[in-house]
């Protein structure tokens, strides 16, 4: 049995975990939290913190570990790539592919670089000297999950939620962009062999909340309206750009705007989708994005042929994503509805019972709790299932409420 460690165990990893037990393979867990959600999943889990590397290559040495992965955490990238290069165990992606794709300026950089466009950025000077209109977004370059992410509506706003975004920055370093306020879509890659393989483009579906809010995501729809136009007019780009940097193996995902059938691109990341897209893309396909990490990480030989599988055209696919407000959760109901339903593919939910949801995850992805997986015949059903699957599901907190934001329609927010 070949034997898979996990570096970090955040509620996500249970998806590696259930991935590889499937596949026969037996799953540690490491990170330094004595509670980390998916160590109880494990096979074994240790205290090893996945930043501290001669540890980490000591414990793949102790216990035989024939392959690491870090699934979804943008800052353990740089360390799996130094432990797999010091414990000689496969690595998918280098540390410089990792900060070319990740640190957003140099993403962003990289884009233009091969006519790939991207959302306007300015300086901090230039818009403190007034040359530049508002809203504006600031965020910091090396941070994911929307956290420090603020839109700023006038010059008071802006030095106030600069500073709030430089504290979110482990490099001291903010990003400053047009505010864009229109229909994004996520675009999803997997390289093999130097070739990369589009798998979909979705629509990502977002919930707009007051001036001051983000919008956040609450599904995303398969294929995209807008695929042909992707293909035709961004998709050779992005594939050129992927060469000159090297990229060979492994996932990515790519967060774009639509702004008359043009993509233009804000954000990348190199690695397994939180939004859990594999479940969709291996039932429309059979071809499997995470069974094929995870096989590469332990060694393990890929069938080359399962690439021809994948067709970013197939299928009438949706992922359902539930937010939450604060409070802490005593009950989920409802999810044993959902998964009885036909088409249904996937149900995850993100915490635990007992969970307290506090005010500052608000405007952030740690707000999703349940997201939920699914197929049907076509377009129309597919809208029709997502919007009975979201009156089905509650999160009950204390006194009984709901927790769950539901003052919305899929049939009203998809075009």
């Amino acid at each position: 049995m070949k034997k898979l460690l996990i570096l970090g165990g955040i509620a996500l990893s249970r998806e590696i975990i259930e991935q590889a037990r499937r596949m026969g393979i037996h799953v540690d867990v490491t990170d330094y939290l004595a509670d980390s959600p998916a160590k109880p999943f494990a096979d074994n889990s240790f205290m090893v913190s996945a930043t501290d590397v001669d540890s980490v290559v000591k414990l793949i040495e102790d216990e035989k570990v024939d392959g690491i992965l870090t699934g979804y955490v943008d800052l353990l990238l740089p360390y799996y790539v130094r432990i797999c290069e010091k414990a000689g165990l496969p690595c998918y992606a280098t540390e410089e592919q990792i900060a070319a794709t990740t640190d957003k300026f140099r993403f962003k950089s990289l884009c233009r670089n091969h006519s790939v466009s991207v959302v306007e950025e300015y300086g901090y000077e230039e818009v403190m000297s007034g040359s530049v209109r508002y809203p504006l977004l600031v965020k910091p370059v090396d941070n994911s999950g929307a956290r420090g992410v603020f839109i700023c509506r006038n010059e008071e706003e802006f030095v106030e939620r600069y500073a709030q975004a430089l504290a979110y920055s482990s490099s001291g370093r903010v990003l400053i962009e047009r505010y864009v306020n229109g229909k994004e879509s996520t675009i999803f890659y997997f390289f093999h062999k130097g070739k990369a393989y589009l798998m979909g483009v979705g629509d990502r579906i977002m919930l707009r909340f007051n001036q001051n809010k983000l919008p956040l995501p609450v599904g995303y729809v398969f294929p995209s309206a807008s695929l042909p136009e992707f293909e035709s007019r961004t998709d050779g780009r992005l594939r050129e750009m992927f060469r000159s940097i090297g990229i060979n193996e492994g996932m990515a995902f790519i967060q774009s705007f639509v702004e008359d059938g043009e993509y233009v691109i804000y954000e990348m990341g190199y690695r397994l989708t939180g939004s859990l897209e594999h479940h969709l893309i291996a039932h429309a396909t059979g071809f499997n994005p995470m069974e094929t990490m995870v096989n590469f990480a332990v060694g393990n030989e890929i069938d080359d042929a399962a690439f021809n599988l994948i067709d970013p055209q197939k299928g009438a696919l949706a992922n359902v994503t539930l937010l939450l407000t604060p409070g802490v959760i005593e009950e989920y109901r409802g999810l044993d509805d959902v998964r009885s339903l036909d088409g249904v593919l996937h149900v995850f939910t993100s915490y635990p019972v007992g969970t307290e949801i506090r005010e500052n995850v608000v405007g952030t992805l740690a707000q999703v709790a349940v997201r939920v997986l699914l197929t049907a015949d076509n377009r129309r059903g597919l809208i029709e299932k997502m919007d009975r699957v979201k009156e089905l599901i509650q999160v009950i907190d204390a006194c009984g409420k709901d927790m769950l934001i539901k003052d919305y329609a899929y049939s009203d927010l998809i075009n």
